[in-house]
């Protein structure tokens, strides 16, 4: 299994969408803030590392998308391939029609209009 950090650069148009290749893993180190991980083509294994107990396993298809708190660590894996995104939260103070435009994915994710 090719396993890598998200961090890596991508080669795709937008400067938000991470192609995964074939069973390719990639590593969501625990941020601060958080996020939220969108699918936008295939198929994603997302599993929530855990101190603790079984780690958590989620699949998600085109069009879902999934929360991933502050601090936990997770590993997205294409089944057999995917297109994704990870956004992070907006500031707290951000006001509706104010939004900057890196805000407006995870507004979109999180079910909110800006």
């Amino acid at each position: 299994m090719d396993q890598s950090f998200m961090r890596d650069s991508h080669q795709t148009s937008s400067p938000l969408a991470w192609p995964l290749s074939p069973h390719q893993a990639v590593t969501l180190a625990a941020e601060r803030a958080p996020r939220a991980l969108w699918v936008h083509e295939g198929r994603v294994w997302l599993t929530r590392q855990a101190e603790h107990g079984q780690p958590e396993d989620i699949w998600l298809s085109a069009s879902q998308s999934q929360l991933l708190p502050a601090g936990t660590e997770w590993v997205a894996e294409a089944w057999p391939r995917a297109c994704v995104s990870v956004v992070q939260a907006a500031p707290a103070g951000l006001r509706r029609g104010r939004a900057a435009f890196w805000a407006r994915p995870w507004c979109a994710v999180a079910g909110r209009e800006v």
